[in-house]
């Protein structure tokens, strides 16, 4: 962990952060960042967004191509036309 490092609270209230305490953190400009006040003082901690914490998670079993992807859409708008209009579906051939 980095040494204690002393820095000035500006005029708006902002305080700049060391670089090598920014490094230790894993944080670059512009990142987001929790606050918390606690009897020992302020807890400063790297934050992710949901889409940051969450990108990869789910892992697609097989690779589905853009036309793979336009005929279910195809078919299931047709399928839910046919519902609306009160027509029943064929199944089988």
């Amino acid at each position: 962990m980095a040494a204690e490092r002393i820095a000035t609270i500006g005029p708006r209230g902002h305080v700049v952060i060391p670089t090598d305490i920014l490094e230790a953190l894993g944080l670059a400009p512009r990142d987001r960042v929790a606050l918390s006040a606690g009897r020992k003082g302020v807890r400063l901690r790297p934050v992710q967004s949901v889409v940051e914490a969450t990108v990869g998670i789910a892992k697609a079993k097989r690779y589905i191509s853009d036309e793979e992807i336009r005929v279910v859409v195809a078919e299931e708008r047709a399928a839910r036309a046919a519902r609306k209009l009160g027509l029943q579906e064929r199944t089988g051939s």
